[in-house]
């Protein structure tokens, strides 16, 4: 079964991209999105590489001495967001451009948004991150540079979280010469900012925390469709994927005794911390 109506197919594409900033935040760590269907509860498997460097010598530092390696680490897909929006006008499903179609698409994708945001930030926080904390007053250009001292390791493999008014703080710091483009505005991060993998936008971080200095192995994070048991029950039913493999269910069913055709989006999602040994909250004071 596929999704067939114009009004649904547009709505289901444009929500996808309308959660541009939080796709982006995932792919910033280790990630695992696929259209793959799966139960909610169910553990995915999320591959992470640890690596290092040392001198070569024949002895103990030979081709097969290994200084890194794979590490799994076993997401649970606790959260299914979903968004229901009732349709009485059945006129909406054959005219894309239906003016109920912005409305829908700004729900679902409020619906799902919110759930990545409020999972993966509420994971940003002293029992997870046990790195040695980093006081930063205020954003000054100054300050974020700094957190490269902080950085055991690799700067290229950390992940700067800023709250959103620290965030803005820096942008406002920034000529748009040194970021470039749209996606520090547009999509939240800022990619390659002194060194580092990304600055990026965090949202709903717990109360007294402005970011964290994370390395984006530290954190995994899954997503799959929900494994629906009969398809059959819906009029329409499909599963959109963008070109990192993130999904999204999408379907429409019928009521007889209102007359009401119901729009459901729903996915499943869920993060979880690999190793917080590295990882360092950035409070203000």
């Amino acid at each position: 079964m596929a999704l067939t109506s114009p009004g649904l197919i547009k709505g289901a594409n444009e929500i996808l991209m309308g959660l541009a900033p939080e796709l982006n935040l995932i792919k910033l760590f280790s990630y695992d999105c696929s259209d793959a269907v799966a139960q909610a509860g169910a553990k995915i498997r999320v591959a992470t590489v640890t690596g290092g460097v040392e001198a070569y010598n024949a002895s103990t530092a030979n081709y097969e001495h290994a200084t890194g390696g794979l590490k799994d680490v076993f997401v649970t897909l606790s959260s299914q967001p979903k968004s229901t929006i009732p349709l009485t006008s059945p006129e909406a499903l054959e005219i894309a451009e239906n003016p109920f179609w912005p409305k829908f698409t700004e729900a679902a994708r409020n619906s799902v948004s919110g759930s990545i945001s409020t999972t993966i930030g509420g994971l940003i926080n002293s029992t997870n991150c046990t790195g040695t904390g980093i006081t930063m007053g205020s954003v000054t250009k100054k300050a974020v540079a700094g957190l490269r001292t902080a950085c055991e390791g690799r700067i290229a493999d950390y992940v700067v979280l800023l709250a959103p008014d620290y965030y803005a703080e820096l942008l406002s710091l920034l000529d748009s010469g040194v970021y470039g483009g749209t996606d520090p505005i547009q999509s939240g991060y800022v990619p390659r900012l002194y060194g580092f993998k990304a600055v990026a936008q965090g949202n709903d971080l717990p109360a007294g925390v402005k970011g964290a200095l994370l390395p984006y192995n530290a954190l995994s994070v899954a997503a799959r469709p929900v494994e629906i048991a009969d398809t059959s029950c819906y009029s329409e039913y499909g599963i959109v994927t963008d070109e990192n493999g993130f999904s999204l269910n999408v379907f429409r069913h019928g009521s007889a005794a209102t007359g009401t055709a119901y729009l459901n989006v729903t996915c499943l999602f869920g993060a979880a911390f690999n190793d917080g040994t590295k990882c360092k909250l950035i409070t203000a004071s």
